[in-house]
């Protein structure tokens, strides 16, 4: 089964509340994850999907509603049916990675830069 979620709210963009939905996944068994950060019409949401058992899909969006992290405010969810590709556990996993090492080149180039003025 797969699902696809927009979550709005405030911090829901943090990398935070994005590893704790990844860590969600991982702990239920689902090989397939993926979230990212969605604009549309001028809001920010964040666009969530998974795949797995009928089981672990249906316990993952319990959590997503029920486990929300204490700095994390949801003011909306939409579940939505999905049917493209969901990308591996490994996959998303790499691509953290990569935004988290770009997130800190900047940050660090940024810090050379006030360094050297």
């Amino acid at each position: 089964m797969k699902l696809q979620a927009v979550i709005g709210g405030d911090k829901i963009d943090e990398m935070d509340y994005r590893f704790f939905l990844f860590y969600k996944a991982i702990e239920l068994g689902c090989e397939r994850f993926f979230s990212c950060i969605r604009y549309s019409e001028g809001s920010r949401g964040l666009l969530v999907r998974i795949e797995g058992s009928d089981e672990q899909v249906s316990d993952f969006k319990d959590s997503i509603r029920d486990q929300v992290p204490g700095s994390v405010q949801l003011s909306g969810i939409v579940f939505e049916e999905y049917t493209g590709p969901v990308p591996s556990i490994e996959t998303f996993s790499a691509f953290c990675t990569a935004e988290l090492l770009d997130r800190w080149n900047r940050e660090y180039a940024q810090q050379k830069k006030m360094i050297a003025i």
